[in-house]
């Protein structure tokens, strides 16, 4: 990093504080008043929120570090630094499981000095390269079109293939972006827990704006019950204190009607099948049903 040395001392200063993983140093080489930015952690970091942001990079990238490419002058008192991250997720990142994955991300920094500080750095990168880097889907799709309001969905299926004899579905609607990641986060605690229940046949969960649906499929109606302890009870305990949520609905469906259909591979037609070794009208036996939740 030679290169940023002849340029700006306090430009060298803050990387050498990025690869010595040091967020104190990190915010030293700012001013008073020196904010950050990049696709990620968005626009206005200051201080310790700089902080905070470079020790979350720190602990989902251990082994996390900047290679630095070409600096060029842009200005008497700006600068645009090259680099490469480079690092392999083993550690959470934004309340999300480490995927594992290495990444080599390029970018640049848009740095603007101010006397010996930093008055603003601005990172760009490519957000869905970094993404698809570790191994995340990435989906582009409208917020909302007319009365159709988009979102994403989760799937947490067991090898039980039997279909629910009971349905628990609930929906919380939350004031603000930082309260759907908090419940987020509560429904990635509660997950390994509802697979180890009694009955427990299937979860899918899905964030449609601030509202966020939870639909678990059991073998009985009262294997639920279950809920009312573990992680479960201390997530609603957040809500029921005041400090999550506007609005919700909870509520235990049982099937008046269910069935579960196969295609024939034999006729080609679908059939209802009843479990495994079911026939078809044909003579043929059905194909086994995957898990129907």
């Amino acid at each position: 990093m030679t290169a940023i040395a002849s340029t700006s001392g306090t430009a060298q200063a803050y990387f050498d504080a990025w690869n010595r993983h040091d967020p104190a140093a990190i915010v030293a080489t700012f001013g008073e008043h020196g904010t950050y930015s990049d696709p990620v952690a968005g626009a206005g970091l200051r201080g310790q929120a700089i902080a905070a942001y470079a020790d979350g990079l720190f602990t989902a990238f251990p082994d996390l570090g900047f290679r630095i490419g070409s600096v060029d002058r842009t200005g008497e008192r700006s600068l645009v630094a090259e680099w490469t991250m480079h690092g392999t997720n083993t550690g959470p990142l934004s309340g999300a499981p480490a995927t594992g994955a290495t990444v080599a991300l390029p970018g640049i920094d848009v740095i603007e000095l101010r006397g010996d500080a930093l008055a603003s750095v601005r990172g760009y990168f490519d957000r869905q390269t970094f993404l698809e880097q570790l191994g995340l889907q990435v989906t582009v799709m409208p917020w909302r079109a007319g009365p159709v309001t988009f979102g994403v969905a989760t799937r947490l299926e067991t090898a039980t293939p039997a279909p629910p004899g009971a349905m628990s579905l609930t929906m919380l609607e939350v004031r603000t972006d930082e309260e759907v990641e908090r419940v987020r986060e509560s429904t990635r605690r509660i997950m390994p827990e509802l697979a180890r229940m009694r009955g427990f046949l299937g979860l899918t969960t899905a964030v449609i704006g601030r509202r966020l649906y939870t639909m678990a499929a059991w073998a009985a109606a009262e294997d639920p019950g279950q809920l009312r302890e573990g992680e479960h009870v201390a997530a609603m305990r957040e809500v029921y204190g005041g400090r999550i949520g506007q609005a919700g609905v909870t509520g235990i469906w049982t099937p008046v009607q269910l069935n579960v259909r196969v295609r024939c591979k034999a006729c080609d037609e679908w059939q209802r099948t009843l479990g495994s070794g079911t026939a078809c009208r044909c003579g043929a036996v059905l194909p086994d049903a995957p898990p129907v939740w």
